[in-house]
């Protein structure tokens, strides 16, 4: 096994000693920042500019910078674990994090930068952290998790994608639907791995970790099926007539995923935020399954869909995963904060009232619900963890 870096990084600047912590740091902040300044554009303040449409810029925004953020922090994080292999730090970690800053800025400058200046600039983060992580997972120990680099392709792709969407080249939402799809099939794969594990580990202390019930076909089955519910999307994009083929994949995605999770023993986590918040975060990725092929058929509002996964399950489980890693990778007890619980309900609120505003006589003011919630959220999340994120482990131990 590699040894690992036991060196403070950058002149003792812990905010660089591991991968969660600048980009975990990063996503809330942006989260935090993102959606009232959009909002506030959205609504007609006239203090900037974009060539973008309003929702198409909304959109990548809130994926391909919060979401590609989070998931950042946890790859940086989980893959030298999963390998044995020193983690990106300092320097190396410094440069991701400088790519990362240069896309939200080129998104930023939209009205006043080239397009294709703006886009190369965007684009190239991704490409960089699966360079970061390739070879790690190259080693003995790494060809079960290749299949992240297939997905951090996959969502490079849909982020050019949706950069010809915004100047009218193909259709306007087949980017921003294959990278909520990707990030699906991520959750299902990795929600399918620590839920049940984090739940056993949790019960066995009151003598409940039979609670849990295996089922390993469905493990197998469910992000599979979430796979082909993103390939149905795909066609339902280029191909409308097939809508409800996508419609009735989705459908069965969503009830082999909610199966697998009645097996979680979710009622008993009621008690411990902390880790009910995971099975929140995946119940989001069942309803927003659910809501697609519902939508498929006409039966509710298609924008219901893109919400209950957009920010219901994109909210929830990057907040979820981020609050509790950066407890554990710096020493401290796996225990939300009142604050992060308050949070945990907030984003779920913001989906709710955000599902609603598609519905409603007054979306404005749902809208502006569903941002006061999400900002609320992220905010508290940012002020408690900014000093977790940015100073040493409390035990000593360097990361």
């Amino acid at each position: 096994m590699a040894k690992r870096n036991t060196i403070a990084p950058i002149d003792g600047m812990a905010v660089f000693a591991y991968g969660f912590r600048p980009f975990f740091l990063l996503a809330g902040i942006y989260a935090a920042l993102v959606v009232p300044l959009w909002l506030s554009t959205h609504l007609g303040a006239p203090w900037w500019a974009t060539t973008w449409p309003s929702g198409f810029w909304h959109a990548h925004e809130m994926v391909f910078g919060f979401a590609t953020a989070a998931i950042a922090g946890f790859l940086l994080t989980a893959v030298p674990s999963w390998t044995g292999t020193p983690p990106h730090t300092g320097v190396s970690l410094a440069r991701l994090v400088g790519l990362w800053v240069a896309g939200r800025v080129a998104m930023w400058m939209t009205g006043i930068a080239p397009a294709w200046l703006v886009g190369a600039i965007d684009i190239i983060f991704l490409p960089a952290l699966a360079w970061a992580i390739m070879g790690p997972l190259n080693t003995v120990k790494g060809p079960r998790n290749r299949v992240f680099l297939i997905f951090i392709g996959l969502l490079t792709v849909a982020n050019g994608l949706t950069h010809l969407a915004a100047h009218g080249c193909i259709s306007p939402i087949l980017g921003s639907e294959l990278a909520i799809d990707v990030l699906a099939i991520m959750i299902a794969i990795i929600g399918g791995r620590v839920i049940p594990a984090f739940t056993t580990n949790a019960l066995a202390a009151n003598g409940r970790e039979d609670a849990v019930r295996p089922t390993p076909s469905w493990d197998v089955l469910a992000p599979i099926l979430v796979g082909v519910t993103a390939l149905a999307d795909v066609g339902r994009n280029l191909w409308p007539e097939y809508t409800p083929v996508a419609g009735i994949v989705a459908l069965v995605a969503a009830y082999v995923n909610g199966w697998r999770m009645a097996g979680w023993a979710t009622w008993h986590c009621r008690g411990k935020s902390i880790l009910w918040v995971l099975h929140l975060g995946y119940a989001w990725l069942v309803a927003g399954l659910a809501a697609k092929g519902l939508a498929s058929f006409g039966w509710i509002d298609s924008t219901a869909a893109i919400h209950a996964l957009g920010v219901g399950m994109i909210g929830t489980m990057p907040l979820a995963i981020m609050s509790r890693a950066s407890l554990g990778h710096t020493g401290r007890p796996l225990i939300a904060a009142r604050a992060i619980t308050f949070a945990y309900v907030l984003v779920t609120l913001a989906a709710l009232a955000r599902i609603w505003a598609a519905d409603t006589n007054e979306p404005i003011l749902f809208l502006v619900a569903a941002a006061a919630a999400w900002t609320t959220a992220f905010t508290a999340f940012s002020l408690v963890y900014w000093p977790i994120l940015t100073r040493p482990r409390i035990d000593g131990r360097s990361g």
